[in-house]
């Protein structure tokens, strides 16, 4: 397969991911990717709580 970026790069850059980013920024996200739908269930049921106490006051 073949990839190519479409801006200018820093020189020596290392990037990876669709779209092309930093290997760092890439690396970070992928490590919470698997994480995702529980992190989503708790959003949900943090902002469910807020809800609740704000309906309260």
């Amino acid at each position: 397969a073949m990839g190519g970026v479409h801006n200018n790069q820093p020189t020596g850059a290392i990037i990876g991911g669709v779209p092309a980013i930093d290997v760092k920024t890439w690396g970070r996200a992928a490590a919470v990717y698997r994480r995702l739908p529980e992190m989503l269930k708790e959003i949900r049921k943090l902002r469910r709580e807020v809800e609740r106490l704000a309906a309260g006051q």
